[in-house]
């Protein structure tokens, strides 16, 4: 199975950020949030998460400013 991870732009609704993996853990989360640094113009940027066990690690919650 495949898992995606995305990060939508809501100004304009485009996928920004993407990451395809076969598992859902942190590092398959954090790897999309990486491609954020690469982005020429992410401020503010706000990330919303489900309530999935892998959305709330605190090798995620490091990374983020929640």
């Amino acid at each position: 199975m495949l898992y995606l991870s995305s990060i939508m732009d809501l100004y304009n609704g485009e996928i920004i950020a993407y990451t395809v993996g076969g598992t859902q853990d942190t590092s398959f989360i954090l790897d999309t949030l990486a491609q954020l640094k690469q982005l020429p113009e992410v401020s503010p940027t706000v990330i919303g998460r489900s309530r999935h066990a892998h959305m709330c690690t605190n090798g995620l919650n490091r990374h983020c400013s929640f």
